[in-house]
């Protein structure tokens, strides 16, 4: 069995190397899940933007169709002509 006793420094080399490679797959790993958290954080967004939307859209139809029935209502009566609104 042979050991070197004089390796030059190869083994610290390698063991800096791979303490690198390790930081640097370590980094990677951090951006990718800040990356997704953030991709999360704006899907909530837009959803709740949109959920604000359609509710929005629903109150201006009810009160589009209840313009549309008074209107309507007051042509069937007499009150008012197409002319007039």
């Amino acid at each position: 069995m042979q050991l070197p006793i004089f390796t030059a420094g190869r083994v610290e080399a390698n063991i800096a190397a791979n303490d690198a490679r390790l930081d640097a797959a370590s980094a990677e790993y951090d951006k990718a899940v800040l990356r997704a958290l953030k991709d999360v954080e704006n899907a909530y967004g837009t959803k709740y933007g949109l959920d604000r939307r359609a509710v929005a859209i629903a109150t201006a139809l009810s009160h589009a169709r209840r313009n549309q029935k008074t209107a309507v209502g007051l042509y069937d009566g007499g009150a008012k002509t197409f002319g007039t609104f």
